[in-house]
């Protein structure tokens, strides 16, 4: 009997840990890869040469949104609703041509760089 409650004992309490851990992480007071804050954005791709190991934590949607602005900032219109709503009301957006190649024409020597960094990695998966 007195192993039965032990052992029942137990597993309740590591039930009570897995649920209160997944509670914290969902609710963001536990810090981990998953919730953790990019600190890449448009300036960054604008004016500093990444690496793969710049992306290592960077999530595949978070990754998507660079791309998709750094063509959204030179006027692409997007034909896909998800990005064409996303920057829409964005100050900064004028939308100019549906052609991706013209308007990857305009990009710097460094944002081409980045972009076809990220596709890289964003195509990989990992």
């Amino acid at each position: 009997m007195k192993h039965l409650l032990l052992s029942l004992l137990l597993a309740f309490s590591v039930v009570t840990f897995c649920a209160e851990a997944t509670y914290a992480q969902h609710n963001g007071k536990v810090k981990t890869a998953a919730n953790k804050k990019s600190t890449i954005n448009y300036e960054t791709i604008l004016n500093t040469l990444l690496t793969e190991d710049d992306l290592e934590n960077e999530s595949m949607s978070h990754l998507k949104y660079l791309k998709n602005e750094v063509y959204a900032r030179h006027g692409l219109i997007f034909k896909s609703s998800q990005w064409k709503n996303t920057f829409t009301n964005e100050s900064w957006y004028t939308p100019v041509t549906e052609d991706t190649q013209e308007v990857y024409s305009k990009f710097s020597m460094i944002e081409k760089e980045n972009v076809e960094l990220i596709v890289k990695k964003i195509k990989g998966g990992n």
